[in-house]
């Protein structure tokens, strides 16, 4: 008899410390154990979900409207070097963080600075996603310039739920990475990349192939959704860095918002 009180009252305590670790598990995580046979779980993909929101960046859109891509860095902290030239910044001799400047106009991508103690060291450029090598040159302004058509799935939240994402097309879009060591590049136009492929490094400061500018990677994404050139073999994308009017900047989209 004695035993099985023994016993009993060990299961009861063992039973306690399981209750209790599970409940200190949640309260760290902050976030309520889901209900797995809810519903709204099996909706959401349940586990699933939060695979969703590691590979797509930047937080739940607002609204119905607003869409996320699935992108890879071009470089390394890619957001964090970017706090001199950002998208859409309005630049002049004037008014530049850079000196001596000589371009104007509004910016139609991000720059991505190096780090101190990076002056010396190869930062490797990799493709944002899986796409079509369209050139790879010499470009007046950017010096190694290399463009890469991107096919890229395109989502938009649930109507009924703004965190739930659905598949809905795939968008091209173009890849505009300027200042790169030419003969680091052994990608030609027509090959095709995947996402992470490292196309290049950047060019050292100040050379041919950082356009005679200090050593950053101009990263722009120009979305033919939006409008595009046309010649004689079709579209083309419109690979400046600046342009003289704001409203010309719709033909671009801000990086920073996928990262």
């Amino acid at each position: 008899m004695k035993n099985m009180r023994r016993n009993t009252f060990f299961t009861i305590i063992g039973a306690l410390v399981a209750i209790f670790l599970l409940l200190a598990f949640a309260v760290y995580r902050k976030t309520p154990f889901p209900d797995f046979f809810s519903r709204s779980f099996m909706e959401q993909g349940g586990i699933a979900e939060k695979e969703k929101k590691l590979f797509f960046s930047g937080d739940a859109p607002s609204t119905e409207q607003e869409t996320r891509l699935r992108l890879v860095e071009p470089v390394e902290n890619f957001a964090k070097r970017v706090f001199k030239k950002p998208f859409g910044i309005l630049i002049s001799p004037e008014n530049s963080p850079i000196s001596p400047e000589k371009f104007r106009g509004y910016h139609t991508g991000a720059d991505a600075e190096i780090f101190p103690g990076e002056e010396k060291k190869n930062i490797f450029v990799s493709a944002v996603a899986d796409g079509t090598v369209i050139s790879a040159r010499f470009a007046v302004g950017y010096g190694g310039l290399v463009v890469i058509e991107h096919e890229i799935e395109e989502l938009i939240p649930n109507k009924t739920d703004g965190h739930n994402m659905n598949k809905i097309k795939r968008e091209k879009i173009y890849g505009i990475y300027g200042h790169i060591r030419l003969s680091s590049v052994i990608i030609r136009p027509n090959d095709q990349v995947k996402a992470g492929d490292i196309i290049g490094v950047l060019g050292e400061a100040y050379s041919d192939d950082a356009g005679g500018e200090r050593k950053h990677l101009h990263f722009g994404l120009f979305s033919v959704r939006n409008g595009s050139f046309v010649d004689g073999q079709g579209a083309i994308p419109d690979i400046r860095g600046y342009v003289e009017k704001k409203e010309e900047l719709f033909q671009w989209r801000n990086p920073l918002q996928f990262f």
